[in-house]
C-alpha cells in the first residue's frame, strides 16, 4: 500500500519519473559465515528529486556517543529509571506530501502492463525519498 499502478498517460505533464532501484542484501550466521538469506528491497532514486518540487527539507537527527554515555552515566548516578521507544517503522509508514511517480524497475511485468505503460504512484514514503 506505499503506491498504486497507474497508466503513463495519467501522470502529469513535465512531472519527472523518478527511477527505481533495487538494494540487495545478504544475512550471513555470524557463526559459519554462510548466506542463508537473500533480501532484496525497492528504493526510489532520491537524487532525481528537485528541491521545492518534490521536498522543501530535509532533517534527520544525530547524536553522538558522548550524548548517549553522559546520558547513561547521570541516569545511573541519579538513579532515574529508563524506557526504551523503537522508531524503526515509523518513517515508512508516513504519508507522502507532494504527488510522486516512480518507474517501475526493469524487468517487472504486472497484469496491467509493464515499465513502457505504466508507473507506480507513491503514497507511502519509501526508502531513497527525500521527505519534506
Amino acid at each position: 500500500q506505499h503506491w498504486e499502478l497507474i497508466p503513463h498517460d495519467q501522470v502529469p505533464k513535465g512531472m519527472h519519473i523518478l527511477d527505481s532501484i533495487w538494494s540487495m542484501k545478504w544475512k550471513r550466521d555470524l557463526v559459519s559465515w554462510q548466506v542463508y538469506k537473500h533480501k532484496a528491497q525497492l528504493n526510489v532514486h532520491g537524487g532525481q528529486q528537485q528541491y521545492r518540487v518534490n521536498y522543501t527539507e530535509t532533517y534527520s537527527p544525530v547524536i553522538m556517543w558522548f550524548s548517549i554515555c553522559m546520558l547513561l552515566t547521570l541516569l545511573i548516578l541519579n538513579k532515574w529509571h529508563t524506557c526504551q521507544i523503537d522508531f524503526v517503522m515509523a518513517y515508512p509508514h508516513t504519508a507522502i506530501e507532494y504527488n510522486m511517480y516512480m518507474k517501475l524497475p526493469k524487468g517487472v511485468m504486472t497484469q496491467k502492463g509493464d515499465s513502457k505503460t505504466h508507473v507506480l504512484k507513491l503514497v507511502k514514503n519509501i526508502y531513497g525519498i527525500h521527505t519534506s
